[in-house]
């Protein structure tokens, strides 16, 4: 695994375009700033480009981050089924183990709600983008009640 370079961004762009009806909005200037910023790792025939918040954000109706929080902007496999997205998502869950990962989905994308389902995502509930037109869930990938729990449990 690897952060991406500007050299990637041929790669990337074509990946992400090859997934049109999944990602109808995706932008060759918003892959480039991501990687400017950091925010882009690939592995093998995926990539993930995600946002660590800073201060409590609004991501859906009813649903809140808070500073730290993780969310995953995109994530994209060119070879679906090889394995090397849920390896980005372990990544994900090992570099950020103390707060809650959040993925917003569009609900005509089943393949990745259950692909977040298996990775152990619950589905909190609902939202939807352009006017009420396209609809989809709010997926997290609970870490804050895991260290408060660990936290309580271990005090003396």
């Amino acid at each position: 695994m690897r952060k991406a370079t500007l050299k990637d961004l041929e790669w990337l762009y074509e990946t992400a375009i090859s997934h049109r009806k999944q990602l109808p909005y995706i932008r060759k200037d918003y892959i480039k700033k991501a990687i400017e910023d950091g925010r882009v790792l690939i592995n093998k025939s995926a990539f993930l480009i995600w946002l660590k918040y800073r201060r409590k954000t609004k991501i859906a109706e009813g649903f809140y981050t808070v500073p730290g929080d993780v969310i995953i902007k995109e994530i994209v496999e060119s070879e679906q089924g090889s394995g090397a997205a849920t390896e980005i998502c372990t990544w994900l869950k090992e570099t950020y183990p103390n707060v809650d990962l959040w993925a917003v989905i569009r609900k005509d994308n089943p393949r990745s709600i259950r692909f977040h389902e298996k990775n152990g995502w619950l589905i909190e509930g609902k939202t939807s983008w352009s006017k009420g037109t396209i609809p989809g869930v709010v997926t997290v990938k609970r870490g804050r009640e895991c260290l408060l729990t660990h936290l309580f449990t271990n005090t003396k």
